[in-house]
């Protein structure tokens, strides 16, 4: 999901991941750096538009985005058969998903006092305060295949930021990442501000794109164990 729309890889390579739970398998874009490249073009073109939005034309985005929100039967059993739970827990996963978009405002609001569209972090001293502002805002993000609520969170935080974000979701289940992306673009976040990249990580040829990604932007956001975050040469 790349400047707002659903594409193709540059390369048109495929990727078949098979469900480790159910005879199941499913064809993802093995994408190249040359997606990559477009990925964060188009992020960085966006960079004007997402600073335009006031603080509460974001929030109104991820509330249209939660009423806009929906899963169909076909994208719940899908969810059931890759990720190997019960069908009560994905429609958990998404109800706890149309929750964060529609409450971090809310609950931001209570941790923070915001002025000119910049949040404040309130100390202990009601007369003291930090003042928050990120080195860049343009993220990456490596999102977990066991939980489809994670993007969520993820996003939701990247509106209310004022950020940017590429997202590279786990082969093993990277279509709700995607459907998440397409859903706060379509309720009025600039195209080209949260970008879905997607490759099989097993693929040896790809070997590079983490790597590239991660060279590529400031902040960072990493799930997994000590072997996940080794083999991206994160030493802490």
């Amino acid at each position: 999901f790349i400047d707002g729309k659903k594409m193709d890889s540059f390369s048109k390579q495929q990727a078949t991941i098979k469900s480790a739970f159910y005879d199941f398998k499913i064809e993802i874009p093995n994408s190249d750096p040359t997606d990559l490249a477009i990925a964060l073009s188009s992020s960085k073109k966006a960079k004007l538009e997402v600073e335009k939005l006031s603080l509460l034309q974001r929030a109104q985005i991820l509330d249209k985005a939660a009423k806009n929100f929906q899963a169909t039967e076909e994208e719940i059993e899908y969810a059931v058969k890759m990720l190997g739970v019960p069908k009560k827990m994905i429609i958990q996963k998404i109800e706890n998903i149309k929750y964060i978009l529609e409450k971090l405002f809310e609950h931001s609001k209570k941790r923070y006092n915001y002025i000119h569209n910049e949040f404040l972090h309130h100390h202990f001293d009601e007369n003291a305060f930090v003042y928050k502002r990120p080195l860049d805002n343009l993220a990456s993000c490596f999102v977990p295949g066991n939980d489809i609520s994670v993007a969520a969170f993820v996003f939701a935080h990247t509106v209310i930021s004022g950020s940017r974000m590429i997202a590279k979701p786990s082969k093993e289940e990277p279509y709700f990442t995607l459907k998440m992306a397409k859903t706060i673009t379509e309720a009025g976040y600039p195209k080209g501000a949260i970008n879905v990249i997607i490759w099989d990580s097993t693929d040896k040829t790809r070997k590079n794109m983490a790597h590239a990604l991660i060279a590529e932007t400031q902040s960072r956001i990493v799930f997994g164990d000590d072997s996940t975050l080794h083999a991206l040469r994160f030493q802490e």
